[in-house]
C-alpha cells in the first residue's frame, strides 16, 4: 500500500532535480565589435571559396552536399585555439578576412 505514496515522492524529487538543472546561472555578456558590411562581404566569400576548395577535393563522382557556413564555423572553433604549426596550416589553408592575431584578444 506504500508504494505507490514513494513512486510519488520519487517523481516529485526527480522532477525538482530538473528543474534545479534547469536554472543554470546566465552566460556572461561578451563585448563584441558590431561587423561592418564589407567585413561580412568577404567572409560570406571566403566561407563559399572554402566550402568549394572541399567540394571539389571531395567530389569525385559521389553524391555529395557540403555547408560552407558548417565547416567555417567548425574551423573558425579550430583556428580560435589554434597555436603554432597548426595556427599557419589554418591561415594557409582558410583565406579567412580578419585582423591580425594579436588585435583579435
Amino acid at each position: 500500500m506504500r508504494l505507490p505514496h514513494v513512486r510519488g515522492i520519487v517523481a516529485a524529487a526527480g522532477a525538482a532535480l530538473a528543474l534545479a538543472a534547469c536554472a543554470a546561472p546566465a552566460a556572461p555578456e561578451v563585448p563584441r565589435p558590431d561587423p561592418t558590411p564589407s567585413q561580412a562581404v568577404d567572409l560570406a566569400a571566403s566561407l563559399n571559396e572554402a566550402g568549394l576548395s572541399v567540394f571539389r577535393a571531395a567530389a569525385q563522382d559521389t553524391n555529395l552536399a557540403i555547408s560552407p557556413a558548417s565547416l567555417g564555423i567548425a574551423f573558425g572553433m579550430l583556428d580560435a585555439g589554434a597555436t603554432g604549426a597548426v595556427d599557419d596550416a589554418l591561415d594557409e589553408l582558410f583565406d579567412y578576412p580578419t585582423p591580425p592575431r594579436a588585435a583579435r584578444c
